[in-house]
This record gives structure tokens, sequence and C-alpha cells, in this order.
């Protein structure tokens, strides 16, 4: 239970930081009309089972069009022009970080997941396609940003290569 807790930590520690994403940038959308919602929108969870303090919902992810593997949490952080949101969700089961770096109009994403948290399986998914849309591109401290996400890619670890898809809606509140 430990490793997972480090595991975690770090993971979140290498992903917030300001820059630090793949290398691989594409173009975000931006749609300011557009309506993200959000299931249970802030609604405050409890999150007692992990040693962790209550988190709000903020985001309406759905891994693999599987109910039951969500990603409800949001943090984000800016650094200059570089607006870092972590999406995130940890539970008995899984545990799953989807970071989203925006640089200017331009983004990229790092997804990593730990199934079954009594063992190291550890996973890192390969982007493959995905599509952002945000309400603005302006990133300063107290705004909201919401926005959609599509996302493909293949697990690394995995013999076959399978592939994980994440869709849904989020609020990101800059701080």
């Amino acid at each position: 239970m430990l490793t997972f807790w480090i595991l975690n930590l770090l993971i979140f520690a290498t992903k917030f930081s300001c820059g630090q994403s793949n290398d691989k940038t594409e173009k975000i959308e931006v749609t300011p009309a557009a309506r993200y919602e959000i299931a249970d929108e802030n609604r405050v969870i409890s999150r007692s089972d992990f040693n962790e303090p209550n988190d709000t919902v903020r985001a309406a992810l759905i891994v693999d069009n599987n109910d039951l593997i969500k990603i409800r949490f949001s943090k984000t952080k800016i650094c200059g022009d570089t607006l870092v949101i972590v999406l995130y969700e940890d539970n008995e089961a899984f545990s799953n970080k989807f970071v989203i770096t925006i640089v200017n109009d331009r983004y990229s994403i790092d997804y990593k997941f730990l199934i079954d948290i009594s063992e190291d399986s550890t996973g890192i998914i390969a982007p493959h396609q995905s599509n952002i849309k945000v309400s603005s591109l302006d990133f300063r401290k107290g705004r909201e940003i919401r926005g959609s996400i599509s996302f493909k890619g293949r697990r690394d670890n995995s013999e076959n290569k399978e592939w994980v898809t994440v869709k849904g809606n989020f609020k990101a509140i800059i701080k």
C-alpha cells in the first residue's frame, strides 16, 4: 500500500510541475458557447478511505466506456503561459492520472494508471489520437476553464497493446 501512495505522489509531483509533458502537441479547439456539463458537479466526496482530504467533483470522464471507471477530480497549476490540468481518481480498484499541459493554443496529454493497488501494475497510455475543447484560453488566476476530452491511446505495458479511451467533460479552476 505504501508503494501505491509513493508512486502516486511521484507521478503527481512530476507531472504537476510546469512545462513537463510528452513531446507530441496538438492544437486546442476553443468553443466559448459550448456547455460542458458535469454530473454531480461541486458534490463533495469523502476520500477518507485513502487518508486524503475530501474532494469536489469537477470532472465527468469515463474510461473505456465503463461507468465504473470514472475520473472526477481536477487540480490546476499555472506557470507563465503554461497551464497544467491534472484530472484524477483513486479508489480501491484503480488510480488514474490524466495530465493535460496547455501552452498557448497547443496541448499534450500524459496518462498513467494503476490497476489493482495490491500489485505493481502501473501503465502508461501512449496517446494515439485526442481532441480537447476548452471554453477559453484566458489562463489567469481565479478563472474557470471548462472543456471536453476525447482520447484514444494504447497501454504501453500490456502484451496485446490494448486500446484505452477516455471521454467526458471537466472544469478547471485556476489557482
